[in-house]
């Protein structure tokens, strides 16, 4: 039955109380009763993850554009919803019928700012006490080359089954699965991962919210469509697919920055194993890993993730903080400060500076240079975050950094100057692409290096140990068969750098007439020996370009060798805080006043050795701002 009046929401009685939908027991045709209930008395009731706004074309059923919405009909009155969730609920009373669902979009007053933080902050406990989450992926596209939902889930079904125990680490399950992929590799349509792949990159799979909504929930039922798809099956091929767009022989299927997103489903379903196994991650740690996310509110960043988080990190022993939570009437800057402060000032101390992104100055969100923007991907990812950080270049402990009453100023009491850098290379992403390697080659021909013995093989270790931050295959050290992969990718970018030197010197577009191009450069590696070498060729090279794609090579006036934030440039200077992970860049911009650029990797220091001998008194302070 339609009707034009305009859904009015009543406060809710008590402060643990909650609004559930109820879906009849007859097929409704989207008419509704919202009733309220409250989590004292233990409701049974099942709980929705969807997207509010699909991206990609769907055929829904509804025939309502995605972005225009549609409405219900909720206690006689009519309430506006996306087109994708009332395409969810048409399935719904198919699927629960005579049930209590809690919908975000529905069960909150989205315009009481009041409501919306009180029940944002009890979403981890809604979750965690629905009997169900239903996860709803939205109608199948439709189109001539789109692979049916069908055929995907018989892939899925192929896919080798590798056991996650609680004994095994995460490099034995890589092995694993890396060599069943490699069997698997030869029977196995390209055209199948990319149909993969293009399942996950769905909506759904990059929303903020369901890193909270999937790992608190006991049990989890998806659909496709009509089509249920089991969880388990669902989490084996995740896990299977981001170990395959890292191996060389599927790594030309994908492109980097659209298929970013599949390094981070493996991490929700790690939380998920750790949050049933009673543990938790601190806030920082899932701040950190879940960056490339989206939300619709870009406070939600954070907010999202509080409910599965162990907040003891912003919790000072020394400052007396107030508690942190949700708060939808703070601006975006607001929130993203006074998270920080409270990380600073709390136990996770300076490892939040390590999540600085890359900015301009002036910055285009007005925030301070040591506060993270949480809105945008990080870029580069953090080294001092990084499972459990296998760095101590500050030392295990040191004086407490203090943040000024406006909010805008960090004081950092101590800190060791390594030097200004005097020279930096491209950053990894352009070496690796061969269009500008001159400064890269440069730099490490500099005869100012301080490595361990010029022209030695101990010099040679320590440059590519340098070149991929220690760090390969979850392993701190590096494997030292990296070493020989290295060799291997220097010879291949110096024949790839003098070949296309050639081709452009003999084939410059200026000795022909207008209207003809130059032909094409022969390949030079086209032997099945050449061939053989790239492949090892490309574990180094692999490495590399994940850990540099957006650091840059740098120097310093002193000789030293590091890996920075693609943000450094010659000038700004390199420090180590007493306790930090990892040594920081810095940038003077005015007398004795800094701005921070981002963490760095510096070789000969990354445990400690730049304290040694120093009196902590002897240190100067920096005001960051």
């Amino acid at each position: 039955m339609e009707t034009s009046t305009q859904f009015r929401y009543q406060p809710l009685p008590t402060s643990s109380s909650i609004r559930l939908l109820r879906i009849r027991e007859f097929v409704s045709t989207l008419d509704y009763d919202l009733v309220e209930v409250d989590l004292e008395t233990n409701p049974v009731y099942d709980a929705l993850s969807y997207t509010w706004h699909l991206k990609e074309q769907s055929s829904t059923t509804s025939g309502v554009d995605s972005e225009c919405g549609g409405s219900i009909n909720c206690n006689g009155m009519k309430l506006d919803v996306t087109a994708n969730l009332r395409d969810g609920l048409l399935r719904l009373e198919h699927l629960r019928q005579n049930t209590l669902i809690w919908i975000d979009a529905i069960c909150i007053n989205q315009q009481d700012l009041e409501e919306r933080s009180a029940q944002v902050n009890m979403m981890g406990r809604i979750f965690h006490s629905a009997r169900t989450v239903v996860v709803w992926l939205g109608e199948p596209r439709s189109g001539p080359n789109v692979q049916t939902v069908e055929e995907t889930i018989k892939f899925m079904e192929r896919l080798p089954r590798i056991k996650e125990r609680q004994s095994e680490s995460v490099s034995d399950y890589e092995a694993t699965a890396v060599a069943a992929l490699r069997e698997m590799a030869l029977t196995t349509h390209t055209s199948d991962w990319l149909c993969l792949g293009e399942f996950f990159y769905r909506s759904w799979f990059k929303r903020c919210w369901i890193i909270q909504e999937t790992v608190l929930a006991s049990i989890i039922e998806v659909y496709y469509g009509p089509t249920y798809i089991p969880w388990a099956l669902l989490q084996n091929a995740a896990r299977l697919l981001d170990v395959a767009r890292r191996l060389s022989f599927y790594s030309q299927l994908w492109r980097e920055q659209k298929m970013a997103i599949f390094g981070s489903i493996p991490m929700i379903l790690l939380a998920r194993e750790y949050y049933h196994r009673g543990k938790l991650w601190r806030l920082e740690t899932h701040l950190a890993l879940s960056r490339t996310y989206q939300v619709t509110d870009q406070r939600d960043k954070i907010y999202a993730l509080l409910g599965i988080s162990d907040r003891s990190s912003l919790e000072s022993p020394v400052v007396e903080l107030s508690t942190f939570n949700a708060d939808y009437t703070k601006s975006i800057e607001q929130v993203y400060t006074e998270c920080t402060v409270h990380l600073v000032e709390g136990q996770a101390g300076l490892s939040v500076l390590s999540m600085v992104e890359a900015r301009s100055y002036p910055a285009p969100r007005p925030i301070p240079s040591w506060v993270p923007d949480f809105s945008v991907p990080p870029n580069p990812p953090p080294l001092a975050i990084h499972g459990e950080c296998p760095f101590s270049a500050g030392g295990s402990a040191g004086p407490r950094p203090t943040v000024s009453p406006d909010r805008k100023e960090l004081h950092l009491p101590a800190a060791v100057r390594l030097g200004r850098i005097s020279r930096t290379s491209e950053t990894g992403e352009e070496i690796y692409s061969l269009e500008r390697m001159t400064h890269f080659f440069r730099l490490l021909a500099d005869p100012a290096l301080r490595l361990a013995k010029p022209a030695t093989p101990a010099a040679a270790e320590a440059l590519w140990r340098t070149l991929i931050g220690d760090l390969a295959e979850d392993q701190h050290p590096a494997p030292a068969s990296l070493g020989v992969s290295f060799n291997q990718w220097v010879t291949y970018l110096v024949i790839r750098a003098l070949d296309t030197a050639s081709h452009a010197s003999t084939h410059a577009a200026d000795h022909f007439p207008d209207g003809e191009s130059p032909p094409e450069p022969i390949p030079i590696f086209n032997s099945s020996v050449h061939r053989a070498r790239l492949e090892v060729t490309r574990r180094f090279a692999g490495t590399f370009l994940r850990m540099c794609s957006a650091r840059r090579v740098f120097s310093t006036e002193q000789g030293g060798l590091g890996i920075a934030h693609q943000g450094a440039r010659v000038g700004d200077e390199v420090v180590i805080v007493p306790g930090a992970a990892v040594p920081f860049v810095v940038r003077e911009i005015e007398s004795g006043v800094y701005v921070l650029i981002g963490e760095a990797f510096v070789h000969g220091v990354m445990d400690g050795e730049a304290l040694e001998g120093k009196d902590p008194l002897d240190l100067k302070g920096l005001r960051v701002v």
